[in-house]
């Protein structure tokens, strides 16, 4: 099932304060109520993300304060856009080749962008939190997420038995050659991956969740876990990530806000198309309201 969200968290303002100035934009969505001084956004408009990023620029400037954009495509990759007074400070996109690897001369390449101390400083995490987050951040062992979905044939050539390609009967010879070629290239660049990148138990994330103080790890996990819950992806979700690594991204959203204090709700709401899984006490804007 795809999972899209478009959410901004914002730093200081209050949930009304927030709702009130979004109507007079003419947005529409889901105002939750403030945790921990941040009240969540969430667009009913997920057809872009540049559309969020605009909302979370405009917020932070009227209100002098942090905003952070954030967008989910498709469990496949996580966003954000940290606004500071109006500005950007800080960008992270945790998988920027998904749309440009494939049958093509570009290898998987791990999350770029990401300041951890910025971001934690921002929100007001203490320092002790800044490994952690850095961990979220750069993990990108998730097996079989970003390398696209091969059928048997495929796997068998990954795994070193020859392809027995079927193609159109009046496709040029020179062009079958080529596709060879190119799934010859992209099962070498893939055999090539650093091991971290299909899966690794001792993952960068798993080391700094275990080198948090005892009370902290135990906070840290309890959260995790009731955000993997709040965003549906099972109860067991926060400890297989330990395992295994992120399996989709609202688990690596889903540790993200757990590290940083963010209502666990921004790793599941989008918009009023959920409107179950809001919290009591959320304000709708705009249609539908």
């Amino acid at each position: 099932m795809s999972f899209y969200a478009f959410n901004i968290a914002v730093k200081g303002p209050t949930q009304e304060e927030i709702a009130s100035y979004l109507e007079s934009l003419g947005e529409a969505g889901a105002v939750t109520p403030t945790e921990n001084g941040t009240t969540v956004f969430s667009s009913d408009d997920c057809s872009e993300k540049n559309h969020i990023e605009r909302l979370a620029r405009a917020a932070s400037q009227r209100f002098a304060c942090p905003a952070l954009a954030m967008h989910n495509y498709d469990d496949a990759i996580l966003w954000y856009q940290l606004i500071v007074n109006g500005e950007q400070a800080d960008e992270y996109d945790s998988c920027p080749s998904y749309f440009d690897f494939g049958f093509q001369d570009n290898p998987p390449r791990g999350p770029e962008g990401g300041n951890a101390r910025l971001l934690c400083e921002t929100w007001g995490a203490e320092s002790l939190w800044i490994p952690l987050v850095e961990s979220i951040l750069r993990s990108h062992n998730v097996p079989g997420r970003d390398i696209p979905d091969f059928d048997a044939q495929m796997q068998s050539f990954l795994e070193g038995a020859p392809i027995h390609a079927t193609f159109p009967p009046n496709m040029p010879s020179g062009m079958q050659s080529d596709i060879l070629n190119r799934l010859s290239d992209l099962a070498s660049s893939i055999s090539k991956t650093p091991e971290s990148y299909l899966g690794n138990p001792d993952s960068l994330f798993t080391r700094a969740v275990q080198m948090l103080p005892p009370a902290a790890r135990d906070t840290f996990m309890a959260k995790f876990n009731n955000a993997c819950i709040e965003a549906g992806v099972g109860e067991q979700a926060a400890d297989s990530s330990l395992q295994s690594g992120f399996s989709d991204e609202r688990e690596r959203h889903a540790a993200l806000a757990a590290a940083l204090g963010l209502p666990r709700i921004v790793a599941s709401l989008c918009g009023m198309q959920e409107e179950d899984l809001v919290p009591e006490g959320t304000i709708f804007v705009g249609e539908g309201q």
